[in-house]
């Protein structure tokens, strides 16, 4: 399939091959009617563990049922896999109090300056500086440089050095890689035994404002064997950061510019850090949703895999946190693709699994539990295809993924758009990593390819630049807020006919696959096609 696909020339799907979306009006109404259903006040937010919880798998079994999918999990003939999580609430957390070696003290305040997750804190622990925190023997790259980190905190910046440099030839360049991800640093710090370990926020490399941030602290989860940690996670603001350094006497832009070198080495900042962390824990068992498409007459093995979270952040004393764009109206996208592979069924060579997992908004545990625990043999899934946030702003002339170039998926991806007459855009703000921010890369981590779509930007119907617009403006007023709700009239009514190009397109890509024999890898310099190469050897 390698050789076939890189080999080929893109060229549109025949009529036979593509199979269009008919019925416009009917899948938007769909798609409104099962957002709006999944936004109601008792869903509560859909957090996993709560009554919202028993509400969405309610709604999803009611749904799938009704088309005729068949429970998705063949270890007991269920549509449901229990995820057993620990969730770990911070009932006090104190200042944060940096002292200097004179004995002057800096007190920070939660949330306005800094971010802690739930640990159980640090006292006197001396910071140390580690650049990236990147320990990368693939890019000879190791900016711990085996320092001992018994008892201390480290202080790292936000993505990677690519982004700084825009050297294509360092990391992926602009791209993000996942070792920009604020996940990895906090992995590798506890591998490297330290403390306690704060990442560097600005807006530009982490991707989303500090608004975004001080929402993770509100309550967190994990899976029971993710027990390597540190005592302390958190955040930090860049600004303060500068302040921080400018009282050990360093210029922090200047020490950051050094820190895309690989002879970078940790720098102590001669202060000391200190906080305190009161948690309670509770443990509790979520779920995953699997709903299964299949031949009657030739059951298969290996399957397509669609996934979209059904999770969001819940409520707080206040405000539910409804996620109707994020990731609402991507689990109603789902029943409309599992509606058009269930009326083709038996033209597929391939089963299609949809999985709706729990706990995504918890650093994509669920899942992340799946593909520890798959139902499907990993060996014969043949691709993630994967939807987080559809587009509401209407149709478009182009269509734009996440991670384009990882895989051999693109090639398929281009083949169905040229069928729709429409062009491939280049990935909007790869430095945001958002690739690694989503459940097809627990896939990825897994060795499976994952596709990702993003949206189209060049509006049908708009001025140029009108659809990036409003989606920076939506990103800053409703991405994780309380108004990110489905919206009817108005100048900011949704537009779903965007939406509904991007399922025929998703649609279509699995429909390849599921009536053909292909079996996609990862482009080479990929850092999970030695996985996939070793499933595809033993398959």
């Amino acid at each position: 399939y390698q050789r076939r696909v890189r080999g080929l020339k893109i060229t549109s799907m025949s009529e036979s091959e593509f199979s269009p979306f008919l019925d416009t009006p009917k899948i938007i109404q769909t798609l409104f009617e099962n957002t709006k259903e999944l936004t109601k006040d008792h869903y509560g937010g859909r957090f996993p563990g709560t009554p919202g919880e028993e509400a969405t798998l309610k709604h999803l079994e009611a749904q799938f049922k009704s088309l005729g999918l068949k429970p998705g999990n063949k270890e007991n003939n269920s549509f449901y896999q229990s995820v057993p999580l620990i969730q770990t609430t911070a009932t006090s957390i104190s200042p944060l109090s940096i002292t200097s070696s004179n004995g002057d003290t800096k007190i920070l305040t939660h949330l306005k300056d800094f971010v802690a997750f739930s640990g159980l804190g640090v006292k006197n622990s001396p910071i140390i500086f580690v650049g990236y925190g990147i320990v990368a023997p693939e890019y000879n790259w190791d900016d711990y440089k085996n320092l001992d980190l018994t008892g201390k905190t480290v202080v790292c910046i936000v993505n990677d050095p690519g982004l700084a440099t825009q050297n294509p030839e360092l990391f992926r360049g602009s791209a993000m890689t996942y070792y920009g991800r604020w996940t990895y640093k906090y992995e590798e710090a506890a591998r490297r035994g330290a403390d306690g370990v704060i990442v560097i926020h600005d807006e530009h490399g982490a991707g989303y404002p500090w608004s975004v941030v001080s929402n993770f602290s509100r309550s967190r989860m994990e899976l029971p064997e993710n027990t390597k940690k540190c005592s302390f996670y958190g955040w930090i603001r860049e600004e303060l950061i500068r302040e921080i350094f400018k009282k050990s006497g360093f210029n922090y832009d200047e020490i950051k510019a050094s820190a895309v070198s690989p002879s970078f080495k940790p720098i102590s900042l001669n202060q000391q850090l200190s906080i305190s962390v009161e948690c309670s824990q509770e443990k509790i068992v979520s779920q995953n949703f699997l709903a299964l498409v299949e031949n009657p007459d030739l059951p298969s093995s290996e399957v397509i895999v669609y996934t979209a979270h059904w999770d969001h952040l819940g409520r707080d004393d206040k405000n539910i946190y409804y996620g109707a764009r994020d990731n609402a109206l991507s689990v109603a996208g789902l029943i409309v693709i599992a509606e058009h592979f269930q009326a083709i069924r038996k033209t597929l060579s391939r089963s299609i699994l949809f999985l709706i997992p729990t706990a995504e908004e918890q650093m994509l545990l669920g899942s992340e539990f799946y593909v520890k625990n798959p139902t499907y043999d990993l060996k014969k899934t043949v691709a993630a295809i994967n939807m987080d946030m559809l587009n509401i702003f209407g149709p478009t002339r182009d269509i734009a993924f996440h991670g384009r170039g990882f895989s051999d998926l693109d090639e398929l991806a281009d083949r169905v758009a040229l069928r729709q007459n429409r062009t491939v855009s280049p990935e909007k703000n790869p430095e945001s990593g958002l690739y690694f921010r989503s459940d097809h890369f627990s896939f990825a981590k897994g060795g499976v390819p994952g596709l990702f779509i993003d949206m189209g930007y060049d509006g049908v119907l708009v001025e140029d630049g009108w659809v990036e617009k409003v989606q920076k403006e939506w990103v800053r007023e409703a991405y994780h807020k309380t108004w990110d709700r489905v919206v009817e009239e108005g100048e900011k009514k949704w537009d779903l006919r965007g939406a509904v190009q991007d399922l025929e397109l998703i649609f279509n890509v699995g429909k390849i696959l599921a009536t053909s024999n292909l079996f996609p890898s990862w482009k080479d310099g990929v850092e999970f096609k030695k996985i996939r190469d070793l499933q595809v050897a033993t398959k």
